[in-house]
């Protein structure tokens, strides 16, 4: 303002105190001293006395496209100002008012700096949520999170009383973070936060962030709109230090909220199939034509800014699946390529002295997600899939400078050659795979052999020489290698723990709404599990679940997504044998489930009534034992004794991706009935045995680290510790290789995913 301007806006009620203020806060938000002089010429050209002021901000409020038309200053800053906010993500407060305009925004700090703070809380913050972190609330001990809002307007901000003093380098998301997963891990990229007088908001950003070109169709979609949530169809919202003194937090005191939506979000999994190879998979939703695989991702400029540097399509469909390889490549950067999450050298070559010029190994987040659209191109939510279970489990090549370690020492000769070789995944990490070579295309070459090899479960495939005496010899020791290499490669089986099905597929019945009694030992770590599990093993496929879910959420009032807990019930339920087509209507609030192996209910509870009887005679075999360490080892040796791996069943999944015929091997039926199953089989049959002995014990869902392809295996609680064993594995090697060892010793070979447990609890089941 100059000297002429300041008698103008004095003259209206205006002192040199607000004044001054006003200049201090723009500053702070780093408006230029013109841009300043604008809010203010226009608050003047209206003869705005204080009290007018509150007028037409309150009138802006309630009218939100309402601005001022006489000397008014622009509706937003001018494109030198919109700078990305600062670490510490506080966002200009011109941005608050959505479409107030850019006048009334000045005008509030005015108005605030004569009328007190009240007044901010009063007019800055309509409609906001208050979240008092110190508490719970009433009936928080039933509740999976501190605070639970389903279907908040998509503009919903969150207030917090803070008590301490916020410098303003202070980085805010150390106090109060948004996530997108109850893990706490993944932050989310929508979130615009500000403190101001001791009032912390936490509100949608004001970046258009959901935009997607996609240039084969023609056509830009917008997910979310500015200052909206809505980019994903839930968050996680973090209270990280004490809102009173500012001490960090043990443990963060999480709120769960579910922004409201025109369209449902698909429910999205991924698969690593055999091969390099992985499945999209989703239910369809009611109302869309067509679904688009996107991949949003973070470089390290915005993951400090909390934007989104790119949402990429990477294939549409009017189905509910799309395969890993069916994504477009340029050749040149081969296939798997669309999923690399890591910024220059993979972790293999930023140990390679050779590719030092590149920089070190940095691994980037890369977030994978369905969204559904209506023909008049309405989206989604982006319905997320874990990024681990995605570039984790696609291999992209041979890791050169590692295979040149395992090289050290070997010979040229033929004989030398491994038999398992180290791999880069798309996230950048190094793995092992098994090898096989071509026997049949051994060539001659510069006074050697050579032939290619691939890794077995993937598309790698490269190029190796030798020396030997013979082609003749070459192959035959070639031959060789590929047995022992074979015969290294770990037995798996996982499969997905649930697909969806139509509720006309599902058997008939009458739909329960109360809590049956059952024989058998039921799983659960909510009432919501115990309800849905304990009518699952009764035998009842239709189950209501009105009493916990109001009538198109998929989250319940406790804070707990319905797939969420879908996913514990199918893996910690031995007696609901095998694997399990499963739906919820979100209108009729109805959920549908039907074990595949079955067609009629008396066939399903003879099943169980025999699994069960084979179950107490084997424990009573087994004995008492000294100590829970014993048992343990004990159910492990009888079931390693006793069970083979059923080879067969699982081949036939690799080629025709079917259980068809071999059903009970994914059930404790398969081992402990007819002595064979798949990794699935072994597991739950030792947590029933284990039950039955007294024993707790879970179901661990994952993959294995050396092909990427679903595993599961078993964890006990032994003298009060959760240790993991994999029967499976210990089927195959020695019978204690995995045997009672903690996560981190599991780490080396296995992969754990958070499909097998509500997200809430996991952290209750790991070992120290």
């Amino acid at each position: 303002m100059t000297g002429d301007e300041r008698p103008i806006a004095l003259g209206y009620g205006w002192s040199d105190e607000a004044v001054d203020g006003f200049r201090r806060w723009a500053a702070q938000m780093g408006w230029p001293a013109d841009v300043q002089d604008s809010w203010l010429r226009s608050a003047a050209a209206h003869g705005w006395t204080a009290q007018e002021m509150v007028a037409e901000i309150r009138k802006g409020l309630d009218e939100p496209h309402v601005a001022p038309t006489q000397g008014a200053a622009p509706h937003h800053v001018p494109p030198a100002q919109q700078q990305a906010p600062k670490k510490s993500r506080k966002r200009t407060l011109a941005w608050v008012f959505g479409g107030i305009g850019a006048a009334v925004a000045a005008v509030v700090v005015v108005a605030v700096a004569m009328s007190g703070a009240s007044l901010m809380g009063e007019l800055l913050h309509v409609g906001a949520v208050r979240i008092d972190a110190s508490k719970a609330g009433p009936g928080a001990e039933d509740r999976e999170f501190a605070n639970v809002f389903v279907g908040v307007d998509r503009d919903q901000e969150f207030l917090f009383d803070v008590g301490f003093p916020v410098g303003e380098d202070d980085d805010l998301g150390e106090i109060v973070e948004v996530y997108l997963d109850p893990q706490l891990t993944m932050p989310a990229p929508d979130v615009s936060s500000y403190e101001f007088r001791g009032q912390l908001s936490v509100s949608p950003s004001s970046f258009s962030i959901g935009k997607i070109a996609e240039d084969g169709d023609g056509y830009e979609l917008q997910i979310n709109q500015n200052g909206e949530w809505g980019l994903f169809d839930r968050y996680y919202l973090a209270v990280k230090k004490d809102l009173a003194t500012g001490e960090v937090l043990p443990e963060p005191v999480v709120s769960l909220f579910t922004p409201k939506a025109e369209l449902d979000s698909p429910v999205a999994t991924y698969e690593a199939r055999d091969g390099g190879d992985g499945v999209f998979r989703w239910n369809a939703v009611e109302g869309a034509t067509r679904y688009v695989l996107v991949s949003l991702g973070y470089g390290a400029h915005e993951q400090e800014y909390g934007t989104s540097s790119r949402v990429e399509v990477l294939a549409t469909t009017d189905g509910t699946q799309i395969a890993a390889s069916d994504v477009p490549t340029e050749e040149w950067m081969g296939r798997n390529s669309a999923f690399v999450s890591y910024v220059g050298n993979s972790e293999d070559e930023a140990r390679d002295p050779d590719f030092a010029d590149r920089g070190p190994y940095s691994a980037r987040t890369a977030l994978y997600g369905v969204v559904a659209m209506t023909a008049d191109d309405v989206p989604s939510a982006v319905a997320l899939v874990n990024q681990r279970d995605v570039s984790a489990g696609l291999p992209v090549k041979v890791a050169g400078y590692a295979l040149r370690e395992v090289m050290v020492g070997r010979t040229r000769d033929v004989a030398d050659l491994p038999d398992q070789v180290p791999v880069t995944m798309a996230d950048g990490s190094t793995t092992v795979g098994s090898v096989e070579y071509a026997v049949g295309s051994v060539t001659e070459r510069f006074g050697g052999y050579e032939t290619t090899f691939s890794v077995l479960g993937s598309t790698v495939v490269d190029t190796v020489a030798f020396t030997a005496a013979s082609v003749e010899a070459a192959q035959a020791a070639l031959a060789e290698i590929n047995a022992r290499s074979l015969a290294l490669r770990a037995n798996t089986g996982g499969m997905s723990l649930y697909s969806y099905v139509t509720p006309d597929l599902v058997g008939g019945g009458e739909t329960s709404s109360t809590l049956p009694d059952v024989p058998y030992p039921v799983f659960a770590t909510t009432d919501l599990g115990r309800f849905i599990a304990t009518n699952f093993v009764a035998g009842n496929f239709k189950v209501s679940l009105a009493d916990f879910f109001e009538p198109g959420s998929r989250v319940s009032g406790t804070g707990v997504d319905i797939d969420d807990v879908i996913g514990e019930v199918v893996t910690q339920n031995p007696y609901l044998l095998g694997l399990w087509n499963v739906s919820y209507s979100q209108s009729t609030r109805v959920l549908y489930g039907q074990p595949v192996a079955f067609t009629d209910l008396d066939t399903y509870r003879a099943d169980q009534a025999a699994l069960k009887v084979q179950v107490e005679d084997v424990v009573a075999r087994i004995g008492t034992k000294p100590s829970q360490r014993d048992t343990v080892r004990a159910i492990n040796d009888w079931l390693v004794a006793n069970a083979d791996y059923h080879h067969t069943a699982w081949a036939q999944v690799e080629a025709q991706n079917s259980t068809a015929g071999f059903e009970r091997a994914w059930s404790a039926e398969g081992v402990l009935l007819d002595g064979a199953g798949v990794c699935v089989s072994y597991s739950v049959a030792f947590q029933a045995l284990a039950l039955e002995a007294g024993i707790e014990a879970v179901n661990v869902t994952g993959r294995s680290r050396a092909d990427g392809v679903g595993h599961e295996w078993s964890r006990a609680k032994v003298d009060g510790a959760w240790l993991n064993l994999d029967v499976t594995w210990n089927d195959g090697a020695s019978a204690d290789r995995w045997l009672l060892v903690t996560d981190a010793e599991l780490d080396a070979d296995h992969v754990v995913d958070t499909d097998w447990l509500v997200d809430s609890q996991l952290a209750a089941y790991t070992t120290g």
